[in-house]
């Protein structure tokens, strides 16, 4: 079977995101992924901003999709750690490129016939939809963090494997030419795409190095409790660089999960916190779907309570989880759109 807290890909969940697949999974983690893919749907559903749910949105902007992105390099990190001799294959880029690729696809079309439905003008630029996910508003996601991953890798390449150095300058070389043309093109989200990815990065770097050492992780706790406890008084605060504080929230939110041992023995919990990749990237069709029923029906979406808006963001996780597992009763459509599995090996 598949890792997947290296590449933020959902498992089977008996599998531990990013480790050794015969270990057991690391329950808070994938419980956090869980929530701040709840959050990110709670975020898209727009609640107005000083209503209740925009206060609970305000909270997940600090938190949801920094978490993503700090757990997913933490394990990218440790996975090619572990590898005696790092090979392309190893990476298993591929868990987080198909589905990218079919999503893109997905919501492109899914955007024409919006456009057609509502007899609004179809924008579309090649390049920014290929390859930095402008096919959705939540695809930057991917390119971003294949971004990192690439930088991620370099460092470790030249560090570990000094006959690898021309490579890793390479692999560098191609990361920084890849963020600048967003940046200089101002594409969504990549408009510091260098500078945050040498945060994001050190900050995966460092929970690596504090968390292989039993006496650093305790310390760890504390840091992290009071990283966490800053990001939600920013947010409940309205602290205007609260958003900087966000790589540093979600090591909080990392540190702690990773020294909780939590249990948990329901199979039904055990399933939804494996489809939080699957509820990141299908929940927006949902969203789209029911804000233009809205419009379309002269009413025009308004959820104003923490409470409502929380009922309609769970509605919309549990309808992707369903989702998720309608595509997991076949291998191909597992493989490509959620990045599950091989289509070319049997299932174990």
């Amino acid at each position: 079977m598949l890792h997947s807290g290296d590449n933020f890909v959902p498992v089977t969940p008996t599998r531990v995101a990013g480790e050794s697949g015969h270990a057991p999974r690391n329950a808070a983690v994938d419980a956090a992924r869980l929530l701040f893919a709840f959050g990110v749907v709670v975020i898209h559903l727009a609640p107005p901003e000083h209503s209740g749910g925009g206060l609970l949105a305000q909270v997940f902007l600090v938190f949801a999709v920094q978490y993503f992105f700090l757990i997913s390099l933490y394990f990218f990190v440790k996975r090619v750690r572990a590898l005696d001799e790092v090979k392309w294959s190893d990476l298993h880029l591929d868990r987080i490129l198909v589905p990218y690729a079919t999503w893109t696809v997905l919501y492109t079309l899914f955007r024409l016939a919006k456009c057609l439905l509502l007899k609004t003008p179809f924008e579309f630029d090649v390049l920014r939809v290929a390859f930095y996910g402008a096919g959705a508003i939540q695809l930057y996601f991917i390119p971003l963090l294949f971004l990192w991953q690439m930088l991620a890798l370099s460092v470790l390449l030249f560090v570990r494997s000094p006959p690898r150095r021309l490579l890793a300058i390479g692999v560098l070389a191609a990361a920084i030419g890849f963020g600048l043309y967003g940046q200089m093109h101002d594409y969504y989200c990549f408009q510091n795409a260098l500078t945050n990815g040498g945060v994001y990065v050190g900050l995966a770097f460092a929970l690596h190095l504090v968390h292989s050492r039993s006496t650093w992780r305790k310390a760890n706790v504390m840091v992290g409790t009071l990283l966490v406890a800053a990001g939600i008084a920013a947010a409940l605060l309205e602290f205007s660089q609260r958003r900087w504080l966000g790589p540093f929230a979600a090591y909080g939110v990392a540190a702690l999960a990773l020294n909780w041992d939590l249990r948990i023995t329901s199979r039904a919990w055990r399933y939804a916190f494996s489809c939080s990749f699957a509820i990141y990237l299908a929940h927006l069709v949902f969203v789209e779907t029911l804000r233009l029923g809205a419009i379309r029906a002269g009413m025009p979406l308004h959820l104003e309570s923490a409470v409502t808006t929380a009922f309609a963001a769970t509605g919309i996780c549990a309808i992707c989880i369903l989702l998720a597992a309608l595509a997991r009763t076949h291998r191909l459509p597992r493989y490509l759109v959620f990045g599950e599995g091989s289509p070319g090996t049997p299932e174990r």
